[in-house]
């Protein structure tokens, strides 16, 4: 990850919040991608393709939808963190992610890690301003033209890169920009959409008071 580094450095961003987000991003989320070309594309995704606000701003405009400290500076990054952190518990109790022997698959869960990560990447635009566009469309569009030319030079599958699409376009569930009653959604969309769900309610700000640092 040293090119996103220097990139944000050279963009006089990276300060010492932004770095303690992106390292807890990168453990919890980043490295917990057990398909090296997955993970390799998803920073070289995020190294080239997002927006500085992703790495700076907080996970809503308002305020009105997400806990305090993820609309906070870097707050995305929390928000992206603390959904990976969950997604493995919450896949557990799906049968859909679970192989013969009850344990979660692994090439299932490294789509919804990407995708989690991938997913609101495009909230805030290159200008630094809140995309008018809905973000979830941006984001499987922007992710699909990026990784695509992959699939032919590395061992990145075409299955991988249309699975993290998918979950992107539709983590809002319901509330996806195109959703139209009656559509199915993969289980890695799902899982995407509860823990997007889950971590965005006002109410845990009710329920305990984060770390500063995001740790093991």
């Amino acid at each position: 990850m040293r090119r996103l580094f220097r990139r944000l450095e050279k963009e006089g961003v990276l300060d010492p919040a932004v770095q303690r987000e992106i390292d807890s991003l990168r453990q919890h989320g980043i490295f917990a991608i057990a398909s090296p070309d997955l993970q390799e594309a998803v920073i070289d995704y995020l190294t080239e393709c997002a927006p500085t606000g992703f790495f700076t701003k907080g996970a809503t405009r308002t305020g009105k939808h997400h806990p305090s400290w993820q609309n906070g500076p870097s707050g995305i990054l929390r928000n992206t963190t603390e959904c990976c952190l969950i997604l493995p518990g919450l896949a557990s109790s799906l049968p859909d992610f679970l192989d013969d022997g009850k344990q979660v698959r692994l090439d299932m869960l490294d789509i919804a890690y990407a995708a989690t990560i991938v997913s609101d990447s495009l909230k805030w635009n290159r200008l630094g301003e809140w995309s008018t566009a809905p973000h979830e469309i941006a984001g499987a569009k922007a992710w699909t033209d990026f990784a695509l030319p992959r699939v032919k030079r590395t061992r990145l599958t075409l299955g991988e890169v249309l699975g993290v699409e998918q979950a992107v376009r539709w983590h809002h569930g319901v509330w996806s920009a195109d959703f139209r009653k009656g559509q199915g959604l993969t289980p890695e969309s799902w899982l995407v959409h509860l823990s997007d769900t889950v971590l965005a309610q006002k109410a845990l700000e009710k329920i305990y008071e984060p770390k500063q640092r995001i740790d093991d």
